[in-house]
């Protein structure tokens, strides 16, 4: 199950190949084949698929999310959420259980800090929503104090475990020959 596998990767904390995408592809890859992938492996899928072709069809085969009415955000185990940023993808992270979004480099994208270049877990409820007249866009540009808020508006996307399997299969599928 993809939630299991969301955890700090060894080699990876504090490295500029630290990036949410590449760790979220890595764990897909990981709950898909059942081993890790090497960096050789993980370099011919950023290099032959490129990350950003494959959360964008992640995206285009997600479903738009809505903030609560009332509660907490509601996702499933092993969900891929996706950050839309300026009409592309901007952070790309998993749900590990019902109150901890784990993912790296994920500072910007919660109102509690994220840290670069490496692993941080948010609650769902750190997610900054714009408000009830615009309930499907989040605050994208999250800027702590002392600082002043400078929001910046987006879309979050959600997709299921077994999906993001496919869609990554079916990137790798075009890697052969």
């Amino acid at each position: 199950m993809l939630q299991n596998r969301v955890k700090i990767i060894p080699g990876l904390d504090h490295t500029p190949s630290a990036t949410c995408l590449y760790a979220t592809v890595y764990w897909i890859y990981e709950d898909l084949h059942g081993v890790s992938p090497t960096a050789a492996i993980m370099s011919d899928i950023l290099i032959k698929c490129t990350f950003n072709r494959i959360f964008t069809d992640m995206m285009r085969a997600g479903k738009k999310v809505s903030r609560p009415m009332a509660g907490s955000l509601n996702l499933a185990p092993g969900t891929v959420l996706i950050f839309e940023k300026n009409g592309g993808v901007g952070h790309g992270c998993v749900v590990k259980s019902a109150t901890v979004i784990g993912g790296y480099n994920q500072t910007n994208w919660f109102s509690t800090p994220g840290i670069a270049h490496s692993y941080s877990q948010h609650h769902p409820n750190d997610i900054s929503w714009r408000g009830a007249l615009h309930p499907t866009d989040v605050n994208i540009n999250v800027v702590l104090p002392p600082f002043p808020p400078d929001p910046k508006w987006g879309k979050l996307y959600q997709l299921d475990q077994g999906k993001a399997r496919d869609i990554l299969f079916r990137h790798e599928s075009t890697m052969q020959g």
